[in-house]
């Protein structure tokens, strides 16, 4: 089971700083690191990081732990490689970058794209 435990602000993104928030928010809601078989991760090299991740770092109290890369952040890269790849897709993407450069940079403009989406 995957449950989501709470979102808290971190000092820093350093491994050490991040593990020490995670033992924090585990502790108040009584859990104990050791219990948790899997942690799930986006990949970046601070979380990841065989011996000064994240990952590396939590081992030290959970030795079981198993890092899982976050399904979501994988299926966004998988998303993100197949547009990548599709002319079309990136035509489409291109356009619409274009249509934002084009109302941000003017409130007037932007007014009249508002106007005709009330439509």
């Amino acid at each position: 089971m995957e449950t989501f435990i709470s979102a808290v602000p971190v000092r820093s993104t350093t491994a050490a700083d991040i593990k020490d928030v995670l033992l924090s928010e585990l502790a108040k809601i009584g859990l104990d690191a050791k219990n948790i078989v899997a942690a799930s991760f986006d990949g970046g090299s601070n979380f990841s990081g065989a011996r000064r991740g994240v990952q590396a770092l939590l081992k030290e109290h959970a030795p079981g732990l198993l890092f899982v890369h976050c399904r979501a952040h994988l299926l966004q890269l998988a998303l993100l490689n197949a547009c990548e790849r599709s002319r079309e897709v990136k035509a489409v993407i291109s356009s619409l970058n274009q249509l934002f450069s084009v109302f941000s940079k003017s409130h007037k403009r932007l007014a009249v794209l508002h106007d005709v989406e009330m439509c």
